[in-house]
């Protein structure tokens, strides 16, 4: 009996933490920014079971911007010129997508793209806009740490 209800508790405990990573704005509710002399970066995290309960950092040229959630988004700016976005932990960049000649007044999306495998997203990279609007759909704001990067 106490090992049902020691079940029990574990997947009551579970689900609520994992509610209230679901709390935030969701990508529509979010207003872009209205910036004409830098570019807006947006990245998103897809939903997967591996790292479910981790924070995955985003950096633009090494330096740490952002915190992502599972199935979470965040944008921010950067000065227009060649910028490398990765993802990873501060220790160790797991994922870079391929360095991107950004222009003020553009938007730039970056992810993991849907894939056959929901435990383990394989690729991280720059995504088309109309793809990306599509997969950011019901995806929870994160803010940045840094939202206007020099």
């Amino acid at each position: 009996m106490k090992g049902m209800l020691f079940r029990y508790l574990s997947v009551v405990t579970l689900l609520v933490g994992l509610g209230g990573c679901a709390s935030g704005l969701e990508y529509a509710e979010v207003p872009a920014p209205v910036v004409t002399d830098k570019a807006t970066v947006v990245v998103y995290r897809v939903f997967s079971m591996q790292g479910a309960a981790w924070t995955h950092g985003v950096f633009v040229d090494g330096r740490h911007i952002a915190n992502l959630r599972n199935d979470g988004f965040t944008r921010f700016l950067v000065r227009p010129g060649l910028h490398k976005v990765s993802v990873g932990t501060k220790s160790k960049l797991t994922r870079h997508a391929e360095p991107v000649e950004m222009a003020a007044g553009e938007t730039y999306y970056f992810g993991e793209p849907p894939s056959m495998m929901p435990y383990a997203p394989i690729d991280f990279v720059r995504v088309e806009e109309d793809k990306a609007q599509k997969w950011l759909r019901g995806k929870k704001y994160q803010p940045p740490l840094i939202a206007d990067v020099e």
